[in-house]
């Protein structure tokens, strides 16, 4: 809500106190940390190049090739559910890409109905895009994850 109230700050700053605590209680921070940082940089990557594609514009993006903020505090707290209430899917990839794909359209529409963001594309091709997109990514970002804490299984 406050992206699409011009208030762009907000969203960052309150990931960033959930995530303190969340580190603070983590049986291992350190691993915890660089598993937020990793799929932090893969979302701003991943929403830089597609808002650059033109498939969809957030509000508070600094330039239109770069993500803004609050949507990369949007994919580190998505990184912290990884262990606890979305960690079944990491063992079921075709599961979390279907899942990705499927919710993904609907996360939109509310980020579209919060006036924090627009698809650019006409919607039957802009939702297929966004399928497609997070077909891929939801599966990815756990691979990412997976990577920066250093686990090879």
């Amino acid at each position: 809500m406050g992206a699409g109230h011009g208030l762009f700050w907000l969203g960052p700053l309150a990931v960033a106190a959930l995530c303190a605590a969340h580190l603070h209680f983590s049986a291992d921070p350190k691993r915890e940390a660089r598993r937020l940082v990793a799929v932090g940089v893969f979302g701003l990557v991943l929403e830089s190049a597609a808002q650059g594609a033109g498939l969809y514009a957030y509000r508070g993006a600094p330039a239109a090739w770069l993500a803004p903020a609050w949507i990369v505090a949007l994919w580190i707290l998505l990184a912290a559910t990884f262990d606890a209430s979305l960690g079944w899917l990491e063992r079921r990839p075709w599961l979390c890409a279907v899942l990705g794909a499927a919710a993904s359209p609907f996360s939109f529409t509310a980020g579209v109905r919060l006036g924090a963001a627009d698809l650019m594309l006409p919607a039957p091709a802009g939702w297929f895009a966004l399928s497609a997109l997070w077909f891929v990514a939801l599966p990815l970002s756990f691979a990412v994850a997976k990577l920066a804490e250093g686990r090879n299984s």
